[in-house]
């Protein structure tokens, strides 16, 4: 009777332990599958993010042509005769969202499931996109009509206006600043990339542009031109 029990009690024992392993092994299997997707999505995003960045570059320098050559007295007669439409703003919104609106996805992706490197670096480039977004349409100075302004500032603004926009110095310098200072930040967060995924060629970045290093040591200021990493845009 006792022998009985005993081969009972062995294997069901048996039995225990065959299930734990199993549900041990499924649960690992699906631990590393879980961790090999958020790895894929981590690099998606940081992938979107980059690429984004080039994108939005090139679509705010478009804008901004697109500002000089949509202004001045010819601009505003053909849209008094209706042969353009006015400008509208949420056209242009669309126009930039398609691009940006993926880098915030891709931003927020990170925040969720990234580390306190990856949260800060794709962080950086995003403000670096804004940045050049809003230096490439920026509208001169002279050009803006203050809400506290006069009558006479008034018509003297109104006046400006009819002649087309020139492209301003400090602004178009501010602008080339604020683009390679993006270009900067990609390159670090790329070559951040490149180490946490064991490239082998890690420094592949830093060698292509050999004035990284000086560009990081002079963003701070603003009133120096930090050196060029890429060609302008």
């Amino acid at each position: 009777m006792n022998t009985g029990l005993e081969v009972l009690s062995a294997a069901l024992g048996a039995a225990a332990l065959s299930t734990i392993g199993a549900f041990g092994l499924d649960w690992r299997r699906s631990s590393r599958a879980r961790k090999s997707a958020e790895h894929k999505e981590l690099r998606d995003a940081c992938i979107v993010i980059l690429a984004g960045a080039n994108k939005i570059a090139l679509k705010s320098a478009m804008m901004r042509a697109n500002m000089f050559a949509r202004s001045g007295i010819t601009e505003s007669l053909d849209i008094l005769t209706h042969q353009r439409k006015p400008p509208d703003l949420l056209e242009i919104s669309d126009y930039m969202f398609s691009d940006l609106g993926l880098v915030f996805d891709a931003q927020a992706t990170i925040w969720l499931i990234g580390d306190e490197e990856l949260i800060r670096g794709g962080g950086d480039v995003v403000l670096a996109i804004s940045d050049v977004a809003e230096k490439s349409t920026a509208i001169p100075k002279d050009r803006k009509v203050d809400p506290n302004s006069t009558t006479a500032e008034r018509t003297i603004v109104a006046l400006r206006n009819l002649k087309s926009l020139a492209p301003d110095q400090d602004a178009e310098r501010a602008r080339q600043i604020s683009v390679k200072r993006m270009s900067h930040r990609c390159a670090l967060f790329g070559q951040m990339l490149r180490k946490r995924i064991g490239t082998n060629d890690v420094d592949a970045i830093l060698r292509s542009f050999p004035g990284l290093a000086e560009l990081e040591e002079s963003e701070g200021s603003e009133d120096e031109e930090p050196s060029s990493v890429v060609t302008d845009i």
